[in-house]
């Protein structure tokens, strides 16, 4: 299989884009409709899965529902969505428990971004002492600095958008397109940056020569109160030539799920979203068990990697569990807080 490849540039440009490859984007990335598109209901998609169970799925707000209804009795009043479920993602999202790497990032990310900038005004020529001072002067405050960073598009929040933007295209001109039987990724539809990361879903494709069932399946468990839109199912055709490759642990023919990331750091959470809550919603879907769970990390330069998933649907049971004890403690805590105030308020 082919190597992740080494990196010798240190620039700040190249710092930044090794930044943003490290974002993993949030469920954002999903991407709607595809060939599951069964009834329109403007602006949700109806999905209805192998085993009769049906969600609605509103692609501006990333979010699925139970069920669709108009907002009034009139023919042609606005849809809403009744009964959100909660994204797999969302719900895996206390296996980070600790902020710290993202709180590192972002500042990292924003560091690097004021260094972009000032490089920009150092190698530029002035007139005079008091022109070179002029232009340094977004440095006088964080709030200059701040809105210098945003107006060139170079904070932390967008380097966070523009990855989820490349993991949406990837997703959908790479590993769908190979899913539908085309012989390669739409290339014509990626900018050069993506088109290295579709170079690595591609070799992925070609070593392990995979037999798609289903490509960006919406999966869902109404009972847990979940939904979410898995990549790939698929049946193993061909083991690569990398002897530390999961895939040797298959038999040819054997079914797999896999989730293809961008991301170059893979967290805990992709672990549990993966292996934990794709497949425990497949199952429940009418989709099946799957043998292996795959992580397919690729990145810019066109190299790969298959990483087994370390969780399975029981830790997903744990992570709903917690994340459902949140929000209640959240929500009761929020009504004492009101109550409180409410008391203060009364004796003043």
């Amino acid at each position: 299989a082919r190597g992740m490849s080494a990196r010798e540039d240190t620039s700040p440009e190249r710092e930044h884009k090794e930044l943003e490859a490290m974002y993993e984007p949030p469920d954002g990335n999903e991407i709607a409709g595809f060939d599951h598109l069964l009834e329109p209901a403007n602006p949700f998609v109806r999905y209805e899965m192998p085993s009769g169970s049906v969600v609605w799925y509103h692609d501006e707000r990333h979010a699925y529902y139970r069920d669709v209804k108009r907002q009034s009795k009139k023919p042609d009043a606005p849809w809403q969505g009744v009964g959100r479920l909660t994204g797999v993602s969302t719900v895996v999202g206390p296996a980070d428990f600790r902020p710290d790497a993202l709180l590192r990032w972002a500042a990292r990310t924003n560091g690097i971004g004021v260094a972009m900038l000032a490089s920009r005004t150092l190698e530029a020529e002035y007139g005079t002492a008091a022109d070179f001072r002029a232009e340094l002067s977004w440095l006088n405050s964080a709030e200059s600095i701040w809105r210098a960073l945003q107006e060139e598009s170079l904070t932390f929040e967008d380097v966070r958008d523009q990855a989820a933007e490349r993991g949406t295209n990837v997703h959908k001109h790479a590993l769908h397109e190979l899913a539908l039987g085309h012989p390669v990724p739409a290339y014509g539809e990626m900018t050069l940056e993506e088109q290295g990361y579709a170079s690595g879903v591609s070799g992925f494709w070609l070593d392990h020569d995979p037999k798609p069932e289903y490509s960006e399946q919406v999966v869902a468990d109404l009972d847990l109160g979940v939904a979410g839109r898995l990549d790939l199912i698929a049946r193993l055709g061909a083991y690569c030539g990398d002897p530390e490759c999961p895939c040797k642990a298959l038999l040819l023919g054997d079914r797999f799920l896999g989730d293809c990331k961008t991301s170059g750091f893979i967290s805990v959470k992709s672990h549990a979203q993966i292996g934990g809550g794709y497949e425990h919603c497949a199952r429940v879907s009418g989709l099946g068990e799957t043998r292996a769970q795959w992580i397919l990390q690729v990145d810019a330069d066109g190299g790969y990697r298959v990483l087994d998933c370390h969780a399975d649907p029981s830790d997903f049971a744990c992570f709903v569990d917690a994340y459902r004890r949140s929000g209640r403690i959240s929500k009761e805590a929020a009504a004492d807080r009101k109550a409180r105030e409410a008391a203060t308020c009364a004796l003043r």
